[in-house]
């Protein structure tokens, strides 16, 4: 700096005795003008000759950084044993932070909930973590004090150890002695049907009681049974409810635990909420057959596992429909999506149940016929009958054909298995897809199918198929059938199929799910879904688009308001849509966190490499002094680099001729 100063002196004096004595003489102020601009102008040159270089020395100072953490959520304020927990803790966090400011440590204290500006209705480590290392440089940060009762609702803390920093965490060990009765957990369908059982099981759990308690279930306010139960000290307890809903809908529900005369450390955990929504009924698969056969016991089997199926199976005698033992008139289409018919060998409906069937077919119920091909349902079935009578066994071959179709994309090594079996020899009909062959040298079909104008329909001129799933491990013989008769209800082109919880507690992140499949049930990821969610008032409380989640679409949000919602989810360029509800509890997942959540605290203490305080121990917590460190750098600036520098000195120096040929010395 000293250089710099004798430069600038230089140039003053110089620039003094040039304009001492001037021809014609200047005034005062001129003088002192072009005095002023030359000694800048030589102290310019000067300094690019002399030194182009600046060096200087600068000096960083490194404090160590504390970030404390206080919980403040809702179940900070919930009592035990020696009062709320926020009252129990304070006062040692405040210790442990005095003691990292007495040693010299910079301590940041930071509130936390639902992340740094959400509200106190859920505890989120993680998300806080996330947001404070978008805020702030964590490179300075040597340790992080935790103060919360561990009750998070984090998906994953990996970001716990993937800081680096240690955590040492407060908590209390104290045990509680007070009665508590909970409902832990309560199971149910998300869809029920009407005039069905709906089974609701319940798990309870008590602590420092033994007794006599009542179960309620009420639905939509209203008490619907109650159950009494002989309750255990410090054990777990499991009943059911078995509902019935007979009225279609949108029920929520509540699960009650209670016990007269019992003072409670709180009623908030008593109470656990739920929704069903009831639907009309079930999707009625109907099967008609000849006579009793294997093949029509194992279909049925496999169909049975759908519990949204309900499969009736129907028997053909003397040209009359019989469901068991009752004749009916004709073959109901309420709630039918399906018919699967198998000719065992003597089919033989009457033109009446044949035209109703054809009927049905082509208002867009699917059709599985299996067997020899009769007259009768010719104008559907896509396999004709031939001039060969005969039944003959052969083995079957499936066509490139029908691995496009997600119901015969089956392994190579189970299809490899099938046995051999009984067919006829037919002919398929024009616009028929041939899906499986015979081996024999007509290579006749022994599957196609056809769809015109949304009716579908498949034929099998196969029998006693059933034996395959004696030879293969897997389950690929229900797999097939259940698949085929999926395809033959499926009616819409494209589905979309939400998936989520029907009920949510106050301040629980509200997670939809959208499974969007083409016409035959595969996964489409070229949509653009967007969801609403609405509530009573059809006021909007959320709107964004869904994104891609594996192979499904999906969206997180939080509504901090009780009550029941709607959602639609649609796509604009498809105008595809679903909609669907769900409920949000007036009771909070905060209410329910009594205690210390003390295996996720000392976990996180142990994996970050920090320790365990427990709260009487906070006095006594000391943490070794440091001292600031102090580093010295030496920087340098190339003035000759900086282009401003240059054009100041052309500037000064053309500014000084200008005056000088206007004040007339050149």
């Amino acid at each position: 700096m000293i250089r710099y100063l004798i430069m600038l002196l230089i140039a003053g004096i110089l620039s003094a005795l040039l304009y001492y004595r001037t021809q014609p003489a200047l005034t005062g102020g001129r003088r002192a003008l072009m005095i002023f601009l030359r000694t800048i102008s030589v102290f310019c040159i000067l300094v690019l000759l002399i030194s182009p270089i600046l060096h200087f020395w600068s000096e960083d100072k490194f404090i160590p950084q504390v970030i404390i953490l206080r919980d403040t959520s809702r179940s900070m304020t919930l009592s035990g044993s020696s009062g709320p927990k926020d009252q129990r803790i304070n006062p040692a966090w405040k210790q442990v932070s005095e003691a990292y400011t007495r040693a010299g440590y910079q301590v940041l204290p930071v509130d936390f909930a639902d992340g740094l500006a959400g509200g106190d209705q859920s505890t989120r480590l993680g998300l806080t973590l996330e947001q404070i290392a978008q805020k702030q440089d964590l490179s300075r940060v040597t340790g992080i004090v935790l103060a919360s009762d561990g009750w998070f609702r984090d998906e994953n803390l990996a970001l716990v150890t993937q800081f680096n920093i240690p955590f040492t965490v407060l908590t209390d060990t104290t045990g509680v002695n007070i009665a508590d009765l909970a409902v832990s957990a309560v199971r149910s369908p998300r869809f029920a049907y009407r005039n069905e059982p709906a089974m609701i099981a319940v798990d309870l759990a008590a602590m420092n009681w033994t007794g006599r308690a009542q179960v309620t279930l009420r639905i939509n306010g209203r008490e619907a049974e109650q159950k009494p139960l002989t309750i255990l000290d410090s054990s777990t307890h499991s009943l059911s409810f078995v509902p019935r809903f007979s009225q279609t809908g949108f029920y929520t529900y509540q699960v009650e635990v209670s016990a007269p005369g019992l003072n409670e450390r709180s009623l908030n955990n008593n109470v656990h909420p739920g929704a069903i929504e009831v639907l009309a009924e079930k999707e009625r698969i109907a099967i008609i057959s000849d006579k009793p056969g294997w093949d029509n016991k194992y279909i049925i089997d496999a169909l049975n596992r759908n519990p949204r199926w309900l499969v009736e199976h129907y028997s053909i005698r003397n040209q009359r429909l019989y469901l068991g033992s009752e004749e009916k008139g004709e073959l109901s289409e309420t709630g039918l999506t399906a018919i699967l018919i198998i000719n065992n060998g003597a089919l033989n409906p009457s033109p009446l149940l044949a035209d109703r069937i054809v009927a049905l077919n082509h208002r867009g119920i699917g059709i599985l016929y299996q067997g020899a091909p009769i007259d009768a349902l010719a104008r559907i079935n896509p396999l004709q009958r031939s001039n060969v009578s005969s039944s003959y066994q052969g083995f079957v071959q499936l066509l490139p054909e029908a691995r496009r179709l997600p119901m015969f994309d089956l392994p190579d090594e189970e299809i490899a298995k099938i046995p051999p079996v009984d067919y006829h020899y037919v002919t398929a009909r024009a616009g028929t897809s041939i899906i499986a062959t015979l081996n024999n040298p007509q290579q006749s079909p022994a599957i196609a199918l056809i769809e015109t104008s949304g009716n579908r329909c498949i034929g099998i001129g196969i029998l006693n198929l059933w034996r395959w799933q004696m030879q293969v491990p897997g389950d690929a013989y229900s797999r097939l059938f259940t698949n085929l008769v999926t395809w033959l209800g499926n009616q819409a082109q494209h589905r979309f199929t939400p998936i989520h919880q029907s009920s949510y507690f106050l301040g629980e992140p509200v997670s939809i799910r959208l499974r969007s499949d083409d016409e035959i049930r595969r996964s489409r990821l070229d949509s653009n879904p967007r969801l609403k969610i609405t509530d009573e008032q059809d006021d909007t409380v959320f709107e964004d688009f869904m994104t891609v989640d594996g192979s499904d679409f999906r969206i997180d949000t939080t509504i901090n308001k009780p009550g029941n919602y709607r959602f639609s989810i649609t796509d604009r360029d498809t105008g595809e849509q679903s909609t669907g509800r769900f409920h949000i509890s007036d009771s909070s997942l905060e209410d329910r966190d009594f205690d210390f959540n003390l295996p996720l605290l000392s976990w996180i203490a142990h994996e970050t490499g920090g320790r365990l305080i427990k709260l009487p121990d906070a006095a006594s917590f000391t943490v070794p002094a440091v001292q600031p460190e102090i580093t010295i750098r030496r920087n340098e600036l190339h003035i000759y680099r900086y282009w401003y520098f240059l054009a100041a000195f052309i500037l000064i120096f053309c500014l000084e001729l200008f005056l000088r040929r206007r004040w007339g010395l050149i």
